[in-house]
């Protein structure tokens, strides 16, 4: 039997074609073994971290407590007058530790609400507002938006066990 020059330089083309093949299939399974172990060394590290974070935590003495204390009465007439200059047509009347916003109709509901998102950001970062009463639409007889918030002036201790 006799095999033509051609079919071997398809014999030979086939199997470079194999050795190329069988080449690519091991780089392939070389980088995703490296891939795997870069995944569990970073498994492992996150995992350490994590336990040395939870060791620390089970042996510190300290903790932090947040209190509140209602803001004085100056401070809020003097976030009140800031208010009524910035947002007119809506009522802002100071309380002992209370500030009211109302608008009489619904078209003031924009400027009513951004009276109220204002006064979120007087006062530093250790104030806090609360809003035990909230009304929007039909709230009394004079009112058709009505607020009540409450300034807190947060403190942050360190306790010591």
């Amino acid at each position: 039997m006799r095999i033509s020059l051609s079919n071997q330089w398809d014999v030979l083309r086939n199997v470079l074609n194999l050795q190329i093949l069988g080449v690519a299939i091991i780089l392939g399974l070389v980088a995703a073994s490296f891939m795997l172990s870069v995944s569990v060394k970073k498994y492992m590290k996150s995992r350490d971290q994590i336990e040395e974070s939870q060791t620390y935590n089970n042996t510190t003495k300290n903790r932090l407590e947040v209190a509140k204390k209602p803001l004085a009465g100056e401070k809020i007439i003097e976030i009140a007058n800031t208010l009524k200059i910035m947002h007119p047509g809506v009522s802002i009347e100071p309380g002992a530790d209370t500030l009211v916003l109302s608008g009489k109709t619904p078209d003031l509901y924009e400027r009513w609400f951004l009276a109220l998102m204002a006064a979120q950001h007087y006062g530093g970062k250790n104030l806090m507002w609360g809003a035990p009463s909230v009304c929007v639409g039909k709230c009394d007889k004079e009112n058709a938006l009505y607020a009540v918030i409450q300034p807190f002036q947060r403190e942050v201790k360190t306790i010591n066990n």
